[in-house]
């Protein structure tokens, strides 16, 4: 069954009609603009039509929103890139700055440990000019060709330093050697040193150890080659500044050469001197 409507014919779709030869006419053609259908549709047909349109508009603007969504979507992966990148930059600039940290806190350490070594270095030079220094200065020989008395041997130690030296305590030993036979094996025994009384020494100043009494008929021992006296001096220390022990040994032997024997009347024409052993030398 087909609808009728009441309006007529002419009336809902208005013929346009143009013909050349019409001066009434005009010589262009306008688009003519057509109303929606969904306007107060008439009849089953208009229904079906406006229907249709909204479906096509529906379509329409489903096309037009997921186009820019799709641009959005291309825009909020362009940022989220850039914000990669820029994120990407941040941290390497980040990493860099750690690394120079890293590096000035490497230099400034190593810079750190220099001054300390410098200072401690310049600490202990200055220490090692104003601690006191003992060694032994000249040997005394008390020899007299004129008479048969015994004779010591007198061994001074100075203090060469600039600071005293506390608690001083010094000891002189005689080890008489058997012609041939070696010094170290006559060493071994070397006694203590008794320091509760021992006094101190400035710069310069000196103290005086000796050996026991050497008679006429040892100094021919000596002279004939029988026997070898070697001396051993040693003299034990505190240092004032560092408040350490120190020792000082000297080892020499008394050499007797010349024409005749000490006592005698050739015994003036004898020299006697003493023979350094630098390897039994000790010094702290």
């Amino acid at each position: 069954m087909v609808g009728v409507s009441d309006y007529p014919q002419e009336q809902r779709y208005p013929e346009y009609r143009y013909s050349a030869s019409d001066p009434q006419q005009p010589a262009t053609i306008k688009a003519i603009k057509y109303g929606e259908p969904c306007h107060e549709p008439y009849g089953h047909d208009e229904s079906d039509l406006c229907a249709q349109w909204r479906a096509a508009k529906a379509t329409e603007n489903s096309a037009f929103w997921a186009k820019w969504s799709f641009w959005v979507s291309i825009g909020g992966l362009v940022g989220l890139l850039a914000t990669l990148h820029y994120t990407r930059k941040a941290v390497l600039a980040a990493e860099e700055a750690t690394r120079g940290a890293e590096d000035a806190l490497a230099i400034a350490s190593r810079n750190a440990v220099a001054a300390e070594k410098s200072a401690e270095h310049a600490q202990y030079e200055a220490y090692l000019r104003l601690r006191a220094y003992m060694h032994a200065g000249t040997i005394e020989f008390g020899f007299n060709a004129d008479t048969n008395a015994p004779k010591v041997v007198e061994i001074p130690f100075v203090n060469f330093g600039q600071t005293p030296a506390m608690r001083t305590g010094v000891m002189v030993s005689m080890r008489w050697i058997k012609s041939g036979e070696p010094i170290s094996q006559n060493l071994s025994d070397i006694p203590a040193i008794d320091r509760r009384f021992g006094r101190s020494i400035v710069q310069n100043r000196h103290i005086v150890g000796h050996t026991n009494p050497i008679s006429s008929s040892d100094l021919n021992a000596i002279a004939s080659g029988q026997y070898r006296l070697i001396i051993i001096a040693r003299i034990e220390y505190t240092d004032t500044i560092s408040q350490e022990d120190h020792v000082t040994q000297e080892c020499v032997e008394l050499i007797i050469r010349g024409v005749g024997a000490p006592g005698n009347d050739g015994g003036r024409n004898i020299s006697i001197m003493f023979k350094d052993h630098p390897e039994f030398y000790i010094a702290t």
